[in-house]
């Protein structure tokens, strides 16, 4: 994993730890949750925190992760049907294997965006805002799911043997192996053929 998904699953984890009557504080790019009070409301208001920043904090991470996935569905390693070269194959399963983490990781963020919901219960803005955040990852698991389930009923090549990379002269020795083998064969039937003329020969004569 680079560094782009490692900070999608850090805020996607950071979102589903969100409890009821919990706030997130978004300062100098760092993100923490803190719980409601008056310090907590005061030392918001003075870095300039709001709740449609915390709105806009979610949506940005959503729509990362949902690109992110998008990207990785497209991609030709996940996408190749036929046999797999070794490189290709480590790829591939890097791939699925951080379509897998961000799949379940956006799941879990939906528990902490409920319970901000609750934290915002009287603002009907927020709650729209988020319940429309909700349904993009629930159509968006679903389409992972039929991606993955795809790749599991063999639509799409799962990791088997990878192909290995031969050197050219190894394919060469190879060709001419073949090409003396069947000369090999030739001359035994031609050596097997002469002998059988020479026994009928024999045999009319006497």
């Amino acid at each position: 994993m680079n560094e782009i998904t490692d900070n999608i699953l850090v805020n996607l984890k950071i979102i589903s730890k969100i409890a009821p009557n919990n706030k997130l504080k978004l300062l100098n790019n760092t993100t923490t949750i803190e719980k409601e009070g008056i310090a907590s409301w005061l030392l918001r208001w003075y870095n300039g925190d709001s709740r449609e920043k915390t709105v806009n904090f979610i949506k940005t991470v959503i729509a990362d992760s949902i690109n992110m996935t998008n990207d990785i569905m497209n991609s030709t390693y996940i996408n190749n049907k036929g046999r797999k070269t070794a490189y290709e194959e480590t790829e591939f399963t890097k791939l699925l294997s951080t379509l897998s983490l961000i799949k379940v990781e956006m799941g879990n963020s939906k528990a902490g965006i409920v319970n901000l919901q609750k934290t915002y219960e009287l603002d009907i803005q927020i709650i729209s805002q988020l319940e429309v955040v909700m349904n993009k990852i629930d159509g968006h698991l679903g389409i992972i799911d039929r991606k993955l389930r795809e790749i599991q009923t063999g639509e799409f090549s799962l990791p088997s043997s990878p192909i290995p990379i031969e050197p050219k002269d190894s394919k060469e020795k190879d060709t001419r192996d073949t090409r003396d083998n069947r000369d090999m064969r030739e001359n035994k039937d031609t050596r097997d053929k002469d002998l059988r003329d020479s026994r009928e020969d024999r045999s009319k004569r006497n």
